[in-house]
């Protein structure tokens, strides 16, 4: 084994490293969190958390699953809550639906879960999140 081998792979795990926090804060700054690094002269900054950074692409994907709904005005107030179940935000959708509907809880659970059947056989490639598990840890 090479001498210089260790020192090489310290290197590239090195580099690997800055690329990854390069990507970071391109992502970070692409969707307008605050990203910032660890400058050469040592000052601490901090950076989102990769938590902070999944909500933000949630938060973009509803947007954009909002501008791409269809413009049918039966459709028009599920636009907004269709992303929101796209992407396994049941409690939110639950609370959207009490507000655009001026349900209940129990109607609004009853019309999360037929409006979720009715994405899953319409639109199955709308979801983020596999059928079997979508419904994990939440309790009724």
């Amino acid at each position: 084994m090479d001498s210089d081998a260790p020192g090489a792979v310290q290197q590239e795990l090195h580099d690997v490293r800055d690329q990854l926090d390069a990507l970071r804060s391109g992502i970070c700054s692409r969707l307008r969190l605050s990203a910032w690094r660890r400058g050469p002269d040592g000052e601490t900054v901090t950076m989102p958390t990769d938590e902070a950074i999944l909500e933000a692409i949630e938060r973009l994907q509803i947007t954009i699953a909002a501008y791409e709904a269809p413009v049918d005005a039966a459709e028009l107030p599920w636009a907004a809550i269709d992303a929101m179940i796209f992407v396994g935000r049941k409690m939110h959708a639950i609370q959207a639906i009490r507000t655009e509907f001026g349900d209940d809880l129990r109607l609004a659970l009853d019309r999360l879960c037929a409006r979720y059947k009715m994405l899953r056989r319409e639109k199955p490639d709308g979801f983020t999140i596999p059928a079997e598990t979508y419904w994990d840890g939440f309790y009724s």
